[in-house]
């Protein structure tokens, strides 16, 4: 397949997306609404293809706004949780393409949570509360584990803006405009998917008797480096150097054809929630090596 495989629940949200995917590539698959249609949809989905749903969302608290994305960094459904490791990969793509985004659980309902009290559903075990309540991701998450897997969500309504009032028409039209700005992300991620060999440690002519492993990228994560970019170091890394300060810095299009990623610098800590965010894109194998010994002197930063 070329490009995304995108789900939506309805027609207004499938327009808007086919309307953003770049030179009309990829495949908007509607599901119907509510879990039941998702389930069953869900059951005839292509095996093995990365997939993301999106579409509009209801927020279960003010600190997200009608038109703002949320990026699911979980999804709650039936008692269940199911991660989603790339989310900060997604939401930088979406901060930089000028959308206003947070990321945080989002849990799947089977109905329209309204009203200006909103209580999550028990949705078993997760990091804090759920952001946001759709009804169409959880039986997809439960269909797709294992497989790279990404929910973005635009938020139409919230407990101080709720549905049926006047404004939500016009909420609902700003909203479709951000699916449409959201597309080429999900295109960008998708393109960024796929199984990937990560070394950690010393550069690659330093280990093993001088046998080199090329890397197709080098990230180096420290955390001063924001807003991300590439280093003036004459070092002979393939691909170059990257600088980067959180997972959400590494922009997705550095990430397509990178199957080998070099990660250097610290603290560990950092080195891990990029790994981790990696991971979300496909399986990773890690080739753990010496401690990292590079310093990288001052003239390489812009």
């Amino acid at each position: 397949m070329t490009g995304p495989l995108v789900c939506v629940a309805l027609g207004i949200e499938a327009r808007a997306v086919r309307g953003g995917l770049p030179d009309g590539r990829g495949e908007v698959l509607r599901l119907g609404m509510g879990p039941r249609r998702a389930a069953r949809a869900a059951a005839g989905l292509p095996p093995g293809v990365p997939l993301a749903v999106t579409g509009f969302a209801g927020a279960l608290d003010d600190e997200l706004r009608p038109g703002e994305v949320l990026v699911a960094s979980e999804v709650r459904y039936d008692g269940q949780v199911w991660p989603c490791p790339s989310a900060p990969l997604i939401a930088g793509d979406l901060a930089r393409a000028g959308l206003a985004v947070q990321t945080g659980p989002v849990v799947t309902t089977r109905h329209i949570v309204t009203g200006r009290v909103r209580e999550e559903p028990d949705a078993g075990p997760g990091d804090g509360r759920a952001r946001a309540a759709d009804m169409e991701s959880g039986p997809v998450a439960a269909a797709r584990a294992g497989l790279p897997f990404a929910v973005v969500r635009v938020i139409v309504d919230t407990p101080s803006r709720p549905l049926l009032r006047p404004a939500t028409i016009g909420r609902g039209l700003a909203a479709r405009r951000v699916l449409t700005r959201l597309a080429p992300v999900l295109a960008r991620w998708s393109a960024a998917t796929g199984a990937r060999h990560v070394l950690l440690g010393a550069p690659a002519d330093e280990v093993n008797g001088g046998a080199r492993s090329t890397p197709d990228l080098t990230l180096v994560v420290r955390p001063d480096a924001s807003p991300p970019h590439p280093l003036r170091s004459e070092a002979p890394e393939p691909g170059g150097l990257r600088a980067v300060g959180a997972p959400e810095d590494v922009p997705l299009g550095w990430l397509a054809g990178a199957r080998t990623i070099r990660l250097a610098g610290g603290p560990p800590a950092l080195v891990r929630a990029v790994l981790t965010a990696l991971e979300g894109l496909g399986p990773l194998t890690v080739e753990r090596r010496r401690a990292e010994t590079t310093v990288l002197p001052e003239e390489a930063w812009p």
